[in-house]
């Protein structure tokens, strides 16, 4: 396969067809509000009866109307009607979680749940544990806590980012603190291996050996994506893979 430059008509066709297809779900978008919340319409339904005549899930109509009648009304203009019809999947507090995130990040809605799970996770329970601390917290305190937790974690990792830029400059230190991680773990797998000689399966609780395999699952993961990334691998999102790793 060659890496030559498309056509001009194959890219324009790309971009209407693109456009054609946003346009198509703003509409109906529009059309199931229009039949379910529109107040304007006298002879809409409830979003139950709309879902069942056409053999959708109840939630997936009522958020996209909920989300349509909130974009209407002027909310998450960043992220447009797709980001209201994302916030509309979720409750108030959680909503309050994720857009914590997108600020910190400056990134929409949508982003923010979708690539910064384990940051929204961090902050949810960062605002649990003010609650535990003080019971009669406010809707703004907590809001409070969010934000500044988010922004934390978001400058925390810009500096792990920018030092691993500096680092990789630095090839002797990088080599370095790659056997020294890799040292730490493997002293951590003997520890383990030693525990688990004593292990009686016919008498050690179901549910703990199957977290115990689960943890085994997670390090021959990243084990794997040690070698990918030692022997050079381009095409991996490493965030990416490691906030699954974080969220299992």
């Amino acid at each position: 396969m060659q890496d030559m430059q498309l056509p001009a008509e194959v890219v324009e066709t790309d971009h209407h067809l693109e456009t054609a297809a946003e346009k198509a779900s703003d509409d109906l978008a529009k059309h199931r509000w229009h039949w379910t919340l529109d107040e304007s319409n006298p002879n809409r339904v409830t979003p139950n009866a709309y879902a069942r005549a056409v053999g959708r899930h109840h939630d997936t109509i009522a958020n996209v109307a909920r989300g349509y009648a909130e974009w209407l009304r002027g909310g998450s203009p960043a992220g447009g009607l797709g980001d209201a019809i994302e916030r509309a999947k979720h409750s108030t507090e959680r909503q309050e979680l994720i857009e914590a995130v997108a600020v910190a990040h400056d990134v929409t809605f949508s982003t923010a749940r979708r690539n910064h799970p384990d940051d929204v996770r961090r902050v949810r329970d960062a605002v649990e544990e003010a609650e535990e601390r003080k019971p009669e917290i406010t809707p703004d305190e907590k809001r409070e806590v969010a934000r500044r937790t988010a922004t934390n974690i978001a400058k925390s990792r810009q500096i792990e980012r920018e030092s691993r830029e500096h680092l990789r400059e630095r090839k002797s230190a990088l080599a370095v603190m790659v056997e020294g991680e890799l040292t730490k773990a493997r002293y951590g797998l003997i520890g383990a291996l030693n525990y688990a000689r004593d292990i009686d399966r016919d008498t050690f609780p179901t549910e703990f050996l199957d977290q115990i395999q689960r943890s085994l699952g997670d390090i021959d993961a990243l084990v794997k994506l040690v070698r990918s990334a030692i022997g050079g691998a381009a095409d991996i999102d490493w965030d990416a893979e490691l906030e699954k790793l974080e969220v299992s």
